[in-house]
């Protein structure tokens, strides 16, 4: 049995640059780490965790207002549980610098150019969708709405 080929993922995310023109910039950081910068204000954290086979994607949120931060840890771990629903997407705090973050692991396995740049997308997405929740001043239920970027169209 021949052992799979192995994913040459700098040309990848180097491809993946073409088919997201909303993606504003894409920097490498050598052996296993690149940053997607979307629609200008997103950064996406791309890193090779090569021992599970898989890429881990990350996007800081940023922090809820004071008034409003039980209510935001609490969705953020209801979010956690639904990872049937929502696909695996992960919140958490980053203790570093106590920054909301997003997360979702990606596996290698049948990965390519259009599906990285589609999870890419639809990551990208979630979190600006997740940083208008998360910054919105607590008040009554359904009161705000949001523009979407065009760059995220």
């Amino acid at each position: 049995m021949t052992p799979p080929l192995a994913l040459d993922l700098p040309a990848l995310i180097e491809e993946i640059g073409v088919l997201l023109v909303e993606a504003d910039q894409i920097r490498a950081y050598p052996p296993d780490y690149w940053v997607i910068v979307v629609a200008e204000t997103i950064g996406i954290d791309l890193w090779h965790a090569a021992d599970e086979a898989k890429l881990v994607l990350s996007a800081e949120l940023g922090l809820p207002p004071a008034a409003a931060e039980a209510e935001t840890w609490k969705l953020m771990l209801q979010v956690n549980a639904l990872w049937r629903e929502n696909g695996g997407l992960r919140m958490a705090l980053d203790e570093a610098g106590g920054t909301l973050t997003q997360t979702y692991d990606v596996p290698l396995d049948g990965l390519n150019a259009e599906l990285l740049a589609a999870v890419v997308r639809s990551f990208s997405l979630a979190a600006w969708r997740w940083r208008q929740v998360i910054a919105a001043e607590p008040g009554p239920a359904g009161g705000a709405t949001f523009a979407q970027p065009a760059a995220l169209a």
